[in-house]
């Protein structure tokens, strides 16, 4: 899975740098950067240091390693641009620093290792390792950072790091590490190692490596946690509304922070600088505390394209290390299409176990300004061990939220306004984007209306072996993805970074070119009893032999039942529901011939 999801997604890595280098979007970064200030020096003194300002003694004294199917090897660079996003802000980086490049290893797995020389760490009754880093990768589920301590020349032990980065982050220049290292305490031959397991990746830059006696604070230390969009990554233009920003100041140096407050800036699709706005400003942020900043004036994009939204908490001292206290995000305007998911495929999600034959999986999109638009198009990516999903049928559901006063989110929040069968054709490939009608419920008639102020959920029913591919955010929107398994709704989906890539297609209703597929006429389908308790018959008189596929579904789109026969002319389906609960339900026939939705009640 791994090989495929690589090569079949990221071979456009090459050129997304110089591409980037080249546009005018990496010039108003890097001025809105420079507003930031520099960095000073760390307060603590420490009893190690090293910062790769000598090539030579650096490729000496540290010793790289692991396991690598390519060739590329640790090197040495002193320009902090060298990685082809965003300089890299280790207090030292423009003196030297080193790296691997896991672009220029080519479509290789690594495991590769970077070794210090031995310290001694006698007399010391505890050990912080502090060190500047500047990670950035692309696959959450396979690249990891570890940092490894040795006490005799021999085994590492090690613990995880960096695990608070984002997948697929470009926009970052640098991490600061700060991690306890008991193994260290009193111990004279002491090696630190830095692992990194990766996989066509961007790259890993190592600098400023220092270790104290006392846990290295800052003295001025702002963080900006949950940045927050509040709608979906990608909304239409005719649904754009005024958005509100957000984002919560940390303080995590050791001083209090007066006038706190999160600047924001926003550039067009042409990269020219549109909206720019400040939070109100709180008299004294303490140190260890967090505060919720809100930018009040709503911002209403004008334009179809994608949008650079840069956030940054400041306060009247200068940050003493400005890596982790601005975000740096997109959000784009389309011409008639709603997704959370930014298309920078990650993995893929499926539940580990389910309640039933079948799981739900899609998302939540909010829809202003519904009149005179219909939901036409489901636009969704599936993944199968050895495309096995060909051939087999998935069904798309949209439904409309109408939440009540109870705790929890049932079947009881949701009614289904469409549902629609796909079966997979040769041509769709794993990670391909599929392009699937939504039906109203005559079975026939493509496009479903929409209306104004509401939430609509689109989901897609899949069997057990079928998943959805997925990408990571940094942004937090109103809800994540949405799971159904069973008849339990999770709205936190798979957590919430997870963005299944499953779209919603609108266009303007009344479409001329809209497409139906044609309906079975009643001269040759009905249906006894109704209502039914215990079985329930379909009698078909096809013109000709025809493959069918039944579904029986309950009102609130739940798949009850599901079958497919290879040929019926003139035949009866029997089915067995006495075991259904009470109540309404669907029961959608395809034939060549036509569609038919047919509604039965149990008793």
């Amino acid at each position: 899975m791994l090989n495929e999801l690589s090569t079949t997604l990221t071979l456009n890595l090459f050129f997304i740098k110089i591409e980037f280098m080249q546009s005018k979007l990496f010039t108003q970064i890097t001025l809105l950067l420079l507003t930031l200030g520099s960095l000073p020096m760390v307060a603590q003194t420490p009893f190690f240091t090293y910062d790769f300002s000598d090539e030579t003694a650096s490729l000496s004294d540290w010793t790289g390693g692991g396991e690598n199917e390519g060739t590329e090897t640790w090197k040495w660079s002193a320009d902090p641009s060298r990685g082809g996003f965003l300089n890299f802000a280790a207090p030292t980086a423009s003196n030297g620093y080193l790296y691997f490049d896991s672009d220029a290893n080519g479509l290789n797995e690594h495991a590769v290792t970077l070794t210090s020389p031995i310290i001694d760490c006698s007399g010391q009754n505890q050990v912080f390792l502090e060190m500047y880093t500047q990670y950035v990768f692309y696959i959450n589920d396979f690249s990891t950072v570890e940092l490894g301590v040795s006490v005799d020349g021999g085994d590492f032990v090690y613990q995880d790091i960096l695990e608070e980065v984002e997948a697929g982050n470009v926009f970052v220049t640098g991490q600061r590490v700060v991690a306890e290292i008991p193994d260290a305490i009193n111990q004279s031959n002491v090696q630190i190692q830095i692992k990194w397991t990766g996989f066509f990746e961007y790259f890993l830059h190592i600098d400023d490596v220092a270790l104290y006696n006392t846990a290295p604070i800052l003295a001025n230390d702002l963080a900006i946690r949950d940045v927050r969009h509040p709608s979906a990554y990608t909304t239409p233009l005719s649904q754009v509304d005024s958005m509100f920003f957000l984002g919560i100041a940390e303080n995590i140096g050791a001083d209090p922070q007066t006038n706190t407050h999160l600047r924001l800036t926003i550039l067009d699709p042409e990269q020219n600088q549109v909206f720019q706005d400040s939070s109100d400003k709180t008299d004294m942020l303490a140190a260890g505390a967090l505060d919720t900043l809100i930018i009040e004036q709503g911002f209403v994009p004008e334009a179809i394209g994608n949008y650079f939204v840069f956030e940054s908490v400041v306060a009247d001292e200068d940050d003493d290390f400005t890596g982790n206290n601005r975000e740096i995000f997109t959000f784009e305007v389309s011409e008639d299409e709603f997704a959370v998911d930014d298309g920078d495929l990650q993995n893929v999600a499926a539940p580990a176990e389910l309640n039933g034959d079948f799981w739900e999986g899609g998302n939540l999109y909010y829809v202003p300004n519904g009149a005179g638009y219909e939901a036409h198009e489901a636009r969704f990516s599936v993944w199968s061990s050895g495309q096995t999903h060909i051939g087999k049928t998935a069904t798309i559901l949209l439904y409309k939220v109408a939440e009540d006063d109870e705790p929890g989110f049932t079947n009881s929040d949701v009614e289904l306004v469409a549902f629609s069968s796909y079966t997979f054709q040769e041509a769709d490939e794993n990670f391909e984007l599929i392009n699937a009608p939504i039906y109203q419920d005559d079975g026939f008639t493509q496009g479903v209306a929409l209306e104004d102020s509401t939430d609509y959920i689109l989901l897609i029913s899949l069997p057990e072996d079928i998943a959805i591919p997925y990408t990571y955010r940094n942004v937090i929107y109103d809800v994540s993805s949405v799971v159904r398994n069973g008849t339990d709704w999770f709205l936190g989906g798979f957590t919430g970074p997870i963005a299944l890539v499953v779209r919603l297609g609108i266009r303007e209703a009344e479409d001329p070119n809209a497409v139906q597929e044609p309906e079975l006429a009643d001269s040759r389908i009905s249906s006894f009893p109704n209502p039914a308790r215990d079985f329930y018959r379909i009698n078909l008189d096809l013109e000709n032999s025809s493959a069918v596929q039944l579904q029986l579904m309950s009102i609130s789109g739940q798949i009850v039942m599901q079958r497919e026969y290879a040929a019926i002319q003139q035949d009866r389906i029997d089915l067995d529901v006495s075991d259904l609960p009470a109540g309404a339900y669907l029961v959608k026939i395809r034939t060549e011939e036509g569609v038919k939705t047919l509604k039965l009640t149990k008793q």
